[in-house]
């Protein structure tokens, strides 16, 4: 999709999905690496924690406001199934912690040899993606003449 349309070939508008493969691929190498059965259930549980904990706070949100549209609902019972799909979700406990590894992208990099994915796709990306100075300093704001 992304190749399709030119203007999401700059880091301005294609940081979130540069930023999602190069995460997904330092994961994947990473999972692969270690070859261990219990590191990828944490993996799993992690995702399906996070979903439990949005499923809730859809609730809450729907309740607070009293209504919901089709989409809402319909979301809503897309995301129970997901939470719902290989256990009931009071079994699903919910990490708040970093991420389902203990250690940071860029360990997790360094250690499958994509140190420079991290440097320089994944790092620059995330400065996007979370408003840093220098992203809006480049993205937002034209030099004025002297």
């Amino acid at each position: 999709t992304i190749a399709g349309y030119p203007l999401m070939w700059t880091m301005e508008h294609g940081a979130p999905v540069l930023r999602a493969l190069v995460e997904s691929r330092i994961i994947i190498r990473y999972l692969v690496a270690h070859d261990d059965s219990e590191l990828y259930e944490k993996f799993r549980a992690y995702g399906v924690g996070h979903l439990k904990l949005l499923k809730l706070h859809m609730e809450d949100f729907i309740d607070a406001a009293g209504e919901a549209g089709d989409g809402m609902r319909n979301y809503l019972e897309l995301i129970s199934a997901y939470v719902n799909r290989d256990q009931y979700e009071e079994f699903v406990s919910i990490n708040l912690g970093g991420n389902f590894a203990g250690i940071d992208m860029r360990r997790m990099a360094d250690e499958t040899d994509l140190g420079d994915d991290y440097r320089l796709l994944f790092q620059p990306a995330s400065s996007n993606v979370h408003g840093e100075w220098g992203a809006i300093d480049m993205n937002v704001f034209e030099p004025s003449a002297p």
